[in-house]
């Protein structure tokens, strides 16, 4: 049963946790161990496996505050299960209590190099591997260049492409309303789950009035806030900034903020990342080091990045 539980999927975890009673909602580690200590305890006598406190917790809250047929207090917020989806990046739905909640709208923002791009593009791969259709748009980078990038990591975008689980499009942006109409027809027309939008900082260079620039990135988040997808909006932002956006608007309009850093530390620089906020979870507040290679993001949840900034 153990060596099972390692080759399975997050998904694929959590339907197994239902059929045992087991609560979804976890990453995909917590699964497998309620798993293995579900199947252990079904076949072990009492007393043999030490204490589980995690468990344990959990017993206490089901019997006082759960809304059992006790007659006990019960929380709409507990008993309502959010659905959430995988980013597909090891580690990261560790720090998100097992992804991000389905049709949140959530913002990427962070220096060059921090692998912003490629936090994108593995959202979109994880889902066309589960058979989710998504959506890349693109308003700076060729996507023939984005395409050769993700061939370096490993995914095979053309062939999503052929399959009809990718629409890539890079739309002019001499008309904002008729970019907002493209991409909405585009995502309603797919039923795209997953759409990454890289990057909303280029809009900048188009509006020379900084109200315009902000009324339009509120409008074009509304018009995201109305899909039945999971978005991620990647912003650029200089690496001396403190803030959380290039333009000091797009963090209100969202639901969720994943922000990535390239941290100097003495004499080397250090990949981090972490969830500024998160509507509908509960997630780490922790800097988290991560890495960029073959099969694109890694991060570490059980590590912390220390720094001075």
């Amino acid at each position: 049963m153990a060596d099972d539980l390692e080759n399975l999927g997050y998904r694929e975890l959590q339907e197994k946790a239902k059929e045992a009673g087991i609560k979804a909602n976890q990453s995909s580690e917590e699964l497998r161990k309620a798993l293995r200590e579900k199947t252990a305890g079904d076949g072990e006598e009492p007393g043999k496996r030490g204490m589980d406190f995690r468990s344990m917790k959990k017993d206490i809250q089901d019997k006082l505050g759960s809304g059992d047929d006790n007659g006990g207090p019960s929380d709409p917020e507990v008993l309502e299960e959010v659905e959430r989806i995988s980013t597909g990046v090891p580690g990261m739905d560790e720090l998100l209590e097992g992804g991000i909640p389905r049709n949140n709208l959530v913002l990427v923002p962070g220096g060059a190099g921090t692998g912003k791009s490629t936090f994108g593009l593995q959202f979109l791969v994880e889902g066309m591997k589960n058979g989710e259709k998504g959506v890349f748009v693109s308003l700076d980078e060729r996507l023939e260049k984005v395409r050769r990038n993700a061939r370096l990591l490993g995914w095979d975008l053309e062939g999503y492409e052929e399959e009809g689980l990718l629409n890539m499009m890079r739309p002019e942006m001499y008309n904002f309303d008729d970019l907002i109409t493209k991409i909405d027809t585009t995502v309603k027309n797919m039923e795209a789950e997953r759409v990454v939008l890289d990057s909303l900082t280029i809009l900048g260079s188009y509006y020379e009035n900084s109200f315009d620039l902000r009324r339009k990135i509120m409008e074009l988040n509304r018009k995201f806030s109305k899909l039945d997808s999971t978005v991620l909006a990647i912003s650029e932002i200089a690496e001396a900034e403190d803030g959380i956006s290039r333009f000091g608007v797009e963090e209100f309009a969202m639901d969720g903020i994943i922000t990535l850093y390239y941290i100097k530390e003495r004499n080397v620089f250090q990949r981090g990342i972490t969830v500024r906020k998160m509507r509908g979870s509960d997630h780490s507040t922790e800097i988290h080091p991560l890495e960029i290679g073959r099969g694109g993001i890694t991060v570490y949840p059980e590590e912390k990045v220390f720094s001075e900034f």
